[in-house]
């Protein structure tokens, strides 16, 4: 057997892609349907029958909780930044943005929120506050910002005091600001003069002072692992008047008249603490909670909790001494991988997040399903009833779902650094930490996977590997040997599973390592790396020959094959490339995101992309080649309707057809939701061919209809055609 080589492919199939996202948004792609998910939440604020939630890089959600048994989030606003803490005020949310700033958002319709007004804050926002028309900002070790909101659409950083600790919370009372400057306690200042803040004070506390909230003549601060409350009535003198030991380290307070709630990263609790004596504090209760208590809000007898991973909590304390938790909304996960079948969408992704979506109606997926399990998953492969979810941290978890609405984890293989799954008759082949080698398992009793044979001999690092009938390719890659090239795309014969049977390798061309995915299009493997994609000729698997290389200007994750075009999910851009010649790979189609494209399923002409936090489908129909439509006519041989040409066009095409005999014709054009665009023939014609003009140059870019109905004089039945037609501007 001889090694493969780089034959043939010479300077022309060597192939750049311009950055897709210069001068538009998308080309020939749809985003028809989405399903969002958070980031750890991180603060939350009551609003009547809504909470807010702050969910770092997943900007604000909306959830309702009319019904404070079952929440439910209605909507959400991406932010530029990261959502930290928050203050709300008269139909506003003004958000702590991380690096993003400060952002003002428009809730007085909470279904539809939208930003009106974003500002640099020229350093992380950790907090915020507001006072009449200046809201002023926690920013971590560049202490406090004052930001001018007396123009909401437009506000403007105007003033900002640096602080000795860490600028974390802040809470104003009358003329007066108070800021948690970390292991230096609190920082009083005077905002008699709104836009100048003057330092008056400072008062050092025993721990790490992460937020405050003020009361009368005290402030009372999550101080550690203490409850510390400052006597603020001198404001030029605080003096601590006691502090409470805690069972854990707090971060977050909020006080509902005689009663302050505190919570924090490792407590992992809900303490309780009476301060009806102010000077005597009493811990009323501590309530578990399954993670972090990141954010608090109070709402009657409820209170509200961001939990950080778990989500968001509801808690029932009418009793303050016997808390108890009435409800919870999980839907923090990013997503990573996805796998689909007929209706169902399986997606997977980090901490430890399964879900299944019911995508029967594309434009409107519905999660069914869900289950977490301690993984954080890369790779998901489905087989029959069985899923199975690649981990780089817990190995490999089997999944039951044969019920869908309830996956059930019934087995688990582990191997450290598994990177990816393929499963073939009742064998499952793994990555293995292993240096350079795969781990064959008999996966036929789900509950109890057998390793039964390795492959060995391959690079230091195997990415991605892909079946296809008796054919296994697999490929690796590794650190800097100069004796032969660094990717490596392996051949095997897997007629016998037990004793796979090298074959072939070739070196493929990455304009940059590693290699991050391999599939199969056409006859063809398609090697991925970071930025670019190679074509492999491998008709004869024991001489496989690279033909193209393209380079792609996007960080690339994951790809898909789809008919004669594959799609790649890259850092923001979701592209199509046409492969109808696999020697000259074109793009044929992009859909530019905000967030991260990280693993991509295709099926038929939809896309469904793991995106983050985000569960998303594209139609990329409009990318795909043109055909006819079947005609559905009575007399099939009578009467045509050509395809249109050009096609696609601007600003103007001709559709020609063809009678048979003399009829009354009606040509007319619609758009994909059905409606009637142009009526370009109404009338009767004679026998032989025509053409009509169809001039689009008042319509907007898109998918246009063009259907021909012929009333046959014979009476056998009418006629009908259609043929899509793409304008494109």
């Amino acid at each position: 057997m001889r090694a493969g080589r780089l034959g043939g492919m010479g300077l022309a199939a060597f192939l750049l892609l311009a950055s897709a996202s210069r001068g538009q948004d998308s080309l020939n792609v749809t985003k028809v349907g989405e399903i969002r998910h958070w980031d750890g939440a991180l603060d939350v604020a009551s609003v009547g029958n809504y909470a807010l939630l702050s969910t770092g890089a997943s900007g604000l959600q909306i959830l309702d909780v009319s019904n404070p048994f079952a929440p439910v989030q209605i909507s959400y606003v991406e932010t530029p930044g990261s959502a930290n803490r928050m203050f709300y005020s008269e139909n506003v949310a003004y958000v702590a943005d991380g690096l993003g700033g400060l952002a003002i958002i428009d809730i007085s319709d909470p279904g539809h929120p939208f930003i009106i007004g974003q500002c640099p804050t020229y350093s992380a926002a950790w907090d915020v506050a507001v006072n009449g028309d200046y809201a002023y900002v926690a920013k971590g070790n560049h202490g406090l910002g004052v930001v001018d909101i007396s123009q909401p659409t437009s506000p403007q950083e105007i003033y900002y005091i640096d602080t000795p600790g860490w600028a974390f919370a802040l809470a104003i009372q009358g003329n007066y600001l108070y800021l948690t400057d970390g292991s230096y306690g609190i920082r009083i200042y005077s905002i008699l003069d709104p836009d100048l803040p003057v330092e008056i004070a400072n008062c050092g506390t025993t721990g790490e002072c992460l937020d405050i909230a003020v009361l009368d003549d005290y402030a009372l601060t999550a101080d550690g692992a203490a409850l510390t409350i400052i006597d603020i009535s001198n404001s030029i003198n605080p003096v601590i008047e006691v502090s409470l030991s805690l069972p854990g380290p707090s971060e977050v307070l909020a006080i509902d008249s005689n009663l302050v709630f505190l919570s924090g990263q490792d407590m992992s609790a809900l303490c309780i603490v009476d301060i009806s004596q102010i000077s005597n504090p009493i811990l009323l209760a501590t309530l578990p909670l399954p993670e972090t208590g990141n954010g608090i809000a109070i709402a009657d007898t409820l209170v509200y909790m961001a939990c950080g991973n778990s989500g968001f909590s509801l808690v029932n304390v009418a009793s303050p001494t016997a808390p108890f938790q009435i409800a919870s909304l999980d839907s923090v996960s990013s997503i990573n991988a996805v796998v689909v079948h007929e209706n169902l969408a399986y997606a997977g992704g980090n901490p430890g997040g399964m879900h299944i979506y019911d995508i029967s109606d594309p434009t409107s997926p519905v999660e069914i399903g869900a289950l977490s399990i301690n993984a954080d998953i890369c790779a998901l492969e489905l087989s029959e009833n069985t899923l199975y979810a690649a981990s780089p941290d817990s190995g490999l978890s089997i999944l039951d779902v044969s019920d869908p609405t309830n996956p059930q984890e019934i087995g688990s293989w582990y191997s450290w650094w598994m990177s990816d799954i393929e499963v073939i008759r009742d064998t499952a082949f793994v990555t293995s930490g292993t240096a350079g080698s795969i781990s064959v398992l008999d996966v036929s009793n789900p509950a109890n996977p057998i390793q039964i044979a390795t492959i060995a001999g391959l690079a230091e690092h195997v990415v991605a590997f892909e079946i296809d009938q008796n054919y296994l390719y697999v490929v690796s890659w590794h650190d800097n040997q100069w004796w032969e090239p660094s990717i490596h795309l392996d051949i095997f014969d897997i007629q016998n599973l037990q004793m796979p049977l090298w074959l072939g390798r070739t070196y493929p061309y990455l304009h940059y390592m590693p290699a991050v995915d391999v599939f199969l299009a056409n006859g063809y493997v398609y090697v991925l790396g970071l930025d670019g994609i190679s074509a492999v000729d491998v008709a004869d698997p024991e001489n496989p020959v690279q033909v193209a290389f393209l380079l792609i200007e996007n960080l690339c994750n994951e790809g898909a094959a789809a008919g004669d075009h594959i799609c790649v999910a890259s850092t923001n851009v979701l592209h199509v490339f046409d492969i109808a010649n696999p020697s000259t790979i074109n793009l044929s189609g992009f859909y530019n995101n905000s967030s991260p494209a990280l693993g991509i399923a295709a099926q038929d002409s939809l896309i469904y992309v793991a995106q983050d936090y985000v569960f998303a489908i594209y139609d990329i129909s409009a990318a795909l080649p043109v055909n006819p439509w079947e005609a559905t006519p009575s007399q099939p041989s009578s009467f045509v309707l050509h395809p249109p040409h050009p096609n696609p066009f601007n600003s103007s095409t001709v559709a020609s057809f063809e009678l048979r005999a003399p009829s009354h014709v009606s040509l007319r054009v619609y758009d994909t939701a059905g409606r009637l665009v142009r009526t370009l023939v109404d009338g009767w014609r004679l026998e032989g061919k025509h053409q009509a003009v169809f001039d689009g140059s008042g319509l907007p870019s898109g998918i246009y209809l063009a259907r021909l109905t012929v009333e046959d004089p014979l009476g056998a039945g009418d006629f009908q055609q259609t043929q899509k037609l793409i304008l494109l501007k």
